[in-house]
C-alpha cells in the first residue's frame, strides 16, 4: 500500500432522492514495495544495508457518479454513490529509499518509457454522510472504493490494475436553480 490523495472540483446536482455529480481531479497514486536488504553486489550496500521500491503516477481525472440518498433528518442524509471517471496519466516516477539505521536517502526519477497506458477507465462506489450546515453549505464524508480497470501499462505480461480505498471529504455550495 501506499498513500494517495486527489483534489479538484466538482459540479453536482441534487434532487430529492437521486444527484449527478462530474469534476476535475489532479491525484497521486501508486504502489510501494516491501523494504529488503540490499543484495551484496549493489554498490549502494558501502553506505546503506535496506532499500524499498515505489512507483507514483500523477494523473488529471475527470469522475463521473449517480448518488442515490435516504433522508436522515432536516440536515442530515446517508448516501450511496456508483460511478465512472476517465483519467489521462501526466508522469510516473520510480522512487528508491536507503535505509541506514536512522538514515535515508531518497531517489527520484521519471520514468521515459511509452508502454504505460496514458488514458485509464476507472469503477468507483462510495456511502456516505452529508450534513447541512446552512442553506448554502454541504459537507459529506464517505469512505470510498476506486478500482482501475486498466493495467499500468498498455500491453505486459505482469501488469497491476491500481485500486483505491479512502476517505472523501467534500464540501458543496448550494444555490437554487432559477426556472424561466
Amino acid at each position: 500500500a501506499r498513500p494517495s490523495y486527489s483534489g479538484g472540483f466538482f459540479l453536482s446536482y441534487r434532487g430529492s432522492k437521486a444527484g449527478v455529480q462530474v469534476g476535475l481531479n489532479y491525484s497521486q497514486s501508486g504502489y510501494r514495495g516491501k523494504r529488503q536488504t540490499i543484495p551484496f553486489g549493489d554498490p549502494n550496500r558501502a553506505n546503506f544495508n535496506e532499500q524499498q521500491y515505489q512507483f507514483r503516477a500523477q494523473s488529471i481525472e475527470v469522475p463521473f457518479s449517480v448518488q442515490f440518498y435516504q433522508n436522515l433528518s432536516d440536515k442530515d442524509d446517508f448516501f450511496f454513490a456508483l460511478g465512472s471517471g476517465i483519467s489521462y496519466n501526466i508522469i510516473n516516477q520510480d522512487i528508491i529509499t536507503r535505509f541506514n539505521g536512522e538514515t535515508s536517502d531518497r531517489e527520484v526519477s521519471d520514468i521515459e518509457n511509452d508502454d504505460f497506458r496514458r488514458i485509464n477507465y476507472s469503477f468507483q462506489t462510495a456511502m456516505g454522510w452529508e450534513h447541512k450546515f446552512s442553506d448554502r453549505i454541504v459537507m459529506s464524508l464517505a469512505p470510498t472504493f476506486r478500482l482501475w480497470l486498466g493495467g499500468i501499462k498498455r500491453d505486459a505480461l505482469l501488469n497491476r490494475n491500481l485500486y483505491q480505498f479512502g476517505l472523501r471529504l467534500t464540501f458543496r455550495l448550494e444555490r437554487e436553480l432559477e426556472e424561466y
